[in-house]
């Protein structure tokens, strides 16, 4: 079964409000380090974090059907196994 992807509602409410803000000025800085575009730097890091973090989901959840697989050919095996010695 393959684990839940995250969203951030946070990075969402992010986007929304760098938007609305880009109405008012592009290059908006409200002094003391509050700048759009360092906004929107901030915004787009947390975003691939966040994507990095999906993206590494997906290969564990492939790496665990892998092992189930393998898993379930084992347990073939030794259920093979027990009857070879059963019929020696």
């Amino acid at each position: 079964m393959a684990r839940q992807k995250r969203k951030s509602a946070a990075v969402d409410f992010a986007e929304n409000r760098a938007n609305a803000l880009n109405s008012i000025d592009l290059a908006l800085d409200l002094g003391n380090g509050l700048t759009l575009a360092d906004y929107k730097t901030k915004t787009a890091a947390l975003k691939a974090k966040n994507d990095t973090y999906n993206s590494d989901l997906s290969d564990l959840d492939e790496s665990l059907n892998v092992i189930q697989a393998d898993e379930r050919t084992l347990d073939d095996l030794s259920a093979r196994m027990l009857a070879g010695v059963g019929s020696k």
